[in-house]
This record gives structure tokens, C-alpha cells and sequence, in this order.
């Protein structure tokens, strides 16, 4: 890689941009979800996101090269073209923050395959779909519970809202452990 001095201020900040997406932003993005209102969509989340990184690189620009025309569809244009870079901490964030609000035996199913038992965690999506639905017939059924679940129902449906982001292929079934042989 070349010296950062040789390098024009939009290459400099395409590198920033990657750094960011690569180590950022997977934790503005679910910190975002948890502080907006419950009403907001997972695109609109994801458009404040990426907006709010947009104006900061610009207003950065400007401060750099006051003289020089800044092309916000260019910069918008790159950063778009390295979200997929984000993808994988993303989830590995979900996961971790599944792990940390729900017991494995609420995602974790163990399969047999071949002789061997292969334990399967399911995408966290799936885990976050599967307590949102419980708890919808909780509210008929057991408002009680609904009333006592409501805290975490606002965590999971923050994290939902990210999860809902990650492309569909991405959000699948993550091989865990094997037990026995």
C-alpha cells in the first residue's frame, strides 16, 4: 500500500471508509436501531447510518481541501460498494448479542448426520422471528408474561431491525459444535 502523503484525500478517506465498515460499524448501526423509535424500518436505519457517515466524510473534505468540489454521489458510491465488508461482524455481533439474551437451548438444535450429533445454532433472525411470535401470543394469551417481556422485547426487535439488513444469504444456520462420533 502506498504512503498515506501520496495518496489523494478521497483515496485516504476510501480507506477510512473501509476501516470504518470493517470495525465500526456494525456497532453504530445496532446502537442506532436501539435509540430510534420502534416505528422506524430497517432501511430507514440503514440510511441514517450511512447518511450520517456520508456528511462527517464530506464535512471532513471540505475541512482538508476547502478549495476542492467534493462529489457526494462518489463518496456515497464507494462507501455502498464496501458494505458488504460489514457483513460478517455484523453478525458475529447479532450472535453475540443472541448468546448474551437468550439460553442456547433457544437457538442451538442438535441434529444427526451420519452417525454423529452436530450441534446447529440457527441464524440469529430466526432466533429473534421465533420470541417476537412467542411473545405476540403471549399478549392473548398470558399478558402477564407479555407485560414482564416487554424490556426484551425492545432489544430483540432493535436487533431484528439490524438483522434484517444482512443479506439472506448470509443469515443461515452457523455450524457450532460436534458431540460424540
Amino acid at each position: 500500500m502506498s504512503n498515506m502523503n501520496e495518496m489523494s484525500i478521497e483515496a485516504v478517506y476510501a480507506t477510512h471508509d473501509r476501516d470504518w465498515l470493517e470495525n465500526q460499524f456494525c456497532f453504530v448501526i445496532v446502537n442506532q436501531s436501539e435509540n430510534v423509535r420502534s416505528s422506524v424500518t430497517s432501511s430507514e436505519l440503514f440510511e441514517a447510518v450511512i447518511g450520517a457517515r456520508l456528511r462527517a466524510v464530506e464535512a471532513d473534505l471540505r475541512k482538508a481541501a476547502p478549495y476542492r468540489v467534493v462529489s457526494v454521489s462518489e463518496l456515497s458510491s464507494n462507501l455502498l460498494d464496501r458494505v458488504p465488508s460489514a457483513w460478517p461482524k455484523t453478525i458475529d455481533l447479532l450472535r453475540y448479542h443472541r448468546n448474551d439474551i437468550f439460553s442456547a437451548a433457544d437457538f442451538i438444535q442438535v441434529k444427526d448426520e451420519i452417525g454423529c450429533k452436530v450441534a446447529y445454532s440457527d441464524a440469529p433472525i430466526t432466533t429473534f422471528v421465533n420470541y417476537l411470535n412467542q411473545m405476540d401470543y403471549q399478549a392473548r394469551c398470558n399478558p402477564r408474561l407479555y407485560q414482564s417481556e416487554i424490556g426484551r422485547m425492545m432489544k430483540v426487535e432493535a436487533l431484528l431491525r439490524v438483522a434484517q439488513l444482512v443479506p439472506f444469504e448470509l443469515n443461515t444456520n452457523k455450524f457450532e459444535a460436534r458431540f460424540g462420533l
